[in-house]
């Protein structure tokens, strides 16, 4: 009966250690498979954020090549910019100069009929709200095309002063160089 106890025994301890090994190589498992869900996740979202990365593809340049080409292609873009405003101005200067022109046309017609008695009072006054909610339209797209062009204005005479400042940057370059000779 004593050899049959110890060996009950003996055999509930056995089971008791290889459930204990069991739960352990489960929860290794499970951190691993975190581990792996985790690292996953940091790879997916690394390549779903869009940044722009300009350091990433140089290409055969180093340093200093790549941030002169980057310079030059942000002067590029600037420039396209400055171009595609000005010509917008341009448009919406045409543009106002027809619509006042349009304008002008408008009320002459309107007073002319109205003076000849082509058309009532009622339809005078229906033109004429017309022409005054056309001129409001066109007075403010006069003031921010103003507002464009003083912006542009701004942005001139902060270039210069930049351009003057690189010069003097280059002068004070030059000098300390000789002084270091």
């Amino acid at each position: 009966m004593k050899k049959i106890t110890l060996l009950l025994a003996l055999l509930f301890t056995l089971s008791l250690a290889s459930q204990a090994q069991n739960n352990k190589d489960k929860k290794e498992k499970g951190k691993q498979e975190k581990k792996e869900k985790l690292k996953e996740e940091v790879k997916e979202k690394a390549e779903k954020e869009t940044g722009n990365a300009y350091g990433k593809d140089k290409g055969d340049l180093k340093g200093k090549e790549f941030g002169q080409k980057r310079a030059e292609e942000a002067k590029m873009k600037h420039e396209e910019h400055k171009k595609k405003l000005d010509e917008s101005v341009t448009e919406g200067e045409m543009k106002t100069k027809e619509a006042r022109e349009r304008i002008k046309n408008a009320k002459e017609r309107a007073d002319k009929e109205r003076k000849e008695g082509k058309i009532s009072d009622e339809e005078y006054q229906k033109r004429k709200e017309k022409i005054d909610r056309a001129e409001r339209q066109t007075e403010e797209l006069e003031k921010k095309i103003e507002e464009v062009k003083q912006q542009e204005e701004k942005v001139k005479v902060m270039e210069e002063k930049m351009k003057e400042k690189e010069l003097e940057m280059k002068e004070k370059k030059k000098e300390l160089e000789e002084k270091e000779m």
